[in-house]
């Protein structure tokens, strides 16, 4: 029997996934970790060490890992945050089998530092390529807790070059600074509709989008994992509070059903930036708006509405992946949030 292990190690958050191939393919774990690298570090240390201890690794395990993390802004520039985070993964795990994934495939971790561009934020990449190998002709929409990101993929392959930065991507279109957790509200838009009126936006960090799907009782708890932006609780009158003082109001100005419109409002217009955004894409590419679209992230519960104002066909990822992989109904959720983990790790069988 060999297992797979994808770990995608990202500065909020680390991502993931085990796979045991014992007579069929099976998902035996996918979780989801609060790792506030800006912090300490030492949450990625300490978080390493108990994926190691509580699942079993051993010699003949494989570890695929991608990174994010090496863009906050503990480290001087990304060319550290990717030498210490491939340091302290050397330093932490005793056994199996280490890889890194670059946007041209998993190297192994002797690579040389210089080719530390090709490793910085290439999740995006991992998770594409996986996905290649099923869904030949497609957009990947990964929608997660701070970013989105869209990728084209059209006969097999993977269009966005393999020397894209952070920077050419956003240039693009193709990676969006807008999550379904960590975004904070007044930077969505700076006016919003509000009885009847354009109101202007409080530029402060009152309310975050996980306000706002905490209010359309979108977002699932689990994934709910960092501090509300004011400290308090996550109930729905703190919430709806947070949400009100973006327009300078209080909670009692204001009624249930003004409070639920904005939210819908708001939410409207997440999803339009996300679709503005796909659009650019087709156009840098040269694609046909009618390539279905495979929906993935904490925040794929998205996929309804960026399909009826589309009138396109939409996919979720975990779907695709039903007849390679024995995937447990519990954790079918779980294999979209952590979808590059999962990605990393099925990759080893693919």
């Amino acid at each position: 029997m060999t297992s797979s292990i994808g770990l995608d190690i990202g500065g909020a958050h680390l991502k993931a996934c085990l796979i045991k191939n014992d007579v069929i393919l099976k998902l035996s774990k996918a979780d989801l970790f609060k790792t506030p690298i800006w912090e300490s570090q030492n949450t990625l240390v300490s978080t390493l060490k108990e994926i190691e201890k509580k699942w079993t690794m051993g010699e003949n395990v494989h570890i695929n890992i991608a990174m994010t993390a090496e863009m906050t802004d503990c480290f001087r520039h990304r060319r550290e945050g990717v030498q210490k985070i491939l340091s302290i993964i050397k330093n932490t795990f005793s056994c199996g089998k280490l890889k890194i994934y670059s946007t041209n495939g998993l190297k192994e971790f002797n690579v040389t530092f210089k080719n530390y561009k090709e490793i910085a934020s290439s999740n995006w990449h991992a998770t594409a390529d996986s996905l290649s190998k099923i869904e030949r002709n497609c957009f990947l929409i990964d929608i997660g807790s701070t970013t989105t990101d869209i990728t084209p993929i059209r006969f097999g392959k993977i269009l966005s070059p393999t020397s894209s930065t952070d920077f050419s991507r956003l240039q693009k279109g193709e990676l969006v600074y807008l999550g379904v957790c960590r975004t904070s509200l007044s930077s969505i838009r700076r006016q919003l509709m509000f009885r009847s009126k354009m109101t202007n936006i409080m530029r402060e960090n009152f309310a975050s989008t996980a306000d706002l799907f905490r209010l359309t009782k979108q977002l699932d708890p689990k994934y709910d994992l960092y501090p509300t932006l004011d400290g308090k609780n996550k109930k729905r009158l703190a919430t709806q509070q947070r949400l009100a003082r973006i327009i300078g109001l209080d909670i009692n100005d204001v009624t249930v059903e003004e409070l639920n419109a904005l939210a819908q409002q708001i939410k409207q217009m997440f999803v339009s930036e996300i679709i503005e955004n796909l659009k650019k894409v087709i156009f840098e590419y040269n694609m046909s708006s009618r390539m279905p679209i495979v929906i993935t992230g904490s925040g794929k519960f998205l996929a309804v509405e960026i399909q009826d104002q589309l009138k396109c066909q939409t996919k979720i990822y975990s779907d695709l992946f039903a007849e390679r992989i024995k995937i447990p109904q519990s954790k079918i959720d779980d294999v979209d949030s952590c979808a590059t983990a999962f990605s990393l790790a099925i990759s080893t069988y693919l």
